[in-house]
């Protein structure tokens, strides 16, 4: 942005405190318009991202449709204002300058659900490894739980890798016409995460899990 009010935009570089580290499997590109209001993809949803400590003391942050920046739903109070109802719509009113209101604000995650019930493939046609879905969503602390379904072109040991805050139950099976691996998050961590599942005939698949609230 124009950090200097000269008319030319430059960048600046924040670094996160000694310990501190992103969780969530990507750091999200936040626009925002001469307003403050964000631009993801010409919508007002939610960008939501984890960051934790070495200690594995996670914080979720919300970038909201509106510019507003939370951390772990700590969303301000605001004050009730008192104003007159009374005005008559004639009153010194030009219709021509009267500013319709938009839609209600969108308020959902801004998550990429593409690969929501899409299967994926990788690897030789002698190690092929098959999920059905590339993208899951469960929900935060338990929630809800969610499954993948591995598939191999020949029968194959399945180690699944996950960050911290999620639990894959088996952590690994051996896999060939379809086994279930069930995706559950751990604790209140929000955002999107990877799971990966690697053959023991090294063949591998990322599937995308988004935590919500």
């Amino acid at each position: 942005m124009d950090f200097n009010n000269i008319g030319t935009p430059t960048t600046r570089t924040f670094t996160f405190q000694d310990g501190v580290q992103l969780a969530s499997s990507d750091l999200p590109n936040v626009t925002f318009n001469w307003r403050g209001r964000t631009l993801t993809a010409g919508s007002s949803c939610v960008t939501t991202f984890a960051v934790n400590d070495s200690l594995n003391h996670g914080l979720s942050v919300d970038v909201s449709g509106s510019g507003d920046v939370t951390v772990e739903n700590q969303q301000p109070t605001l004050p009730n204002v008192t104003y007159n109802n009374g005005v008559n719509s004639s009153d010194s009113i030009d219709s021509r300058l009267v500013v319709s209101g938009a839609t209600v604000s969108d308020n959902t995650p801004c998550m990429d659900l593409s690969g929501g019930g899409i299967g994926a493939d990788a690897g030789p046609p002698s190690c092929t490894i098959h999920v059905n879905s590339s993208s899951i969503s469960i929900r935060k602390n338990g929630g809800t739980t969610g499954s993948v379904l591995v598939s191999m072109s020949n029968p194959s040991l399945v180690v699944a890798t996950f960050p911290s805050n999620l639990t894959v139950s088996p952590a690994s099976q051996t896999v060939f016409n379809g086994q279930t691996f069930s995706v559950v998050s751990k604790n209140t961590l929000r955002g999107p995460y990877n799971v990966t599942f690697t053959s023991q005939c090294g063949s591998s698949l990322v599937v995308k899990v988004n935590v919500t609230n």
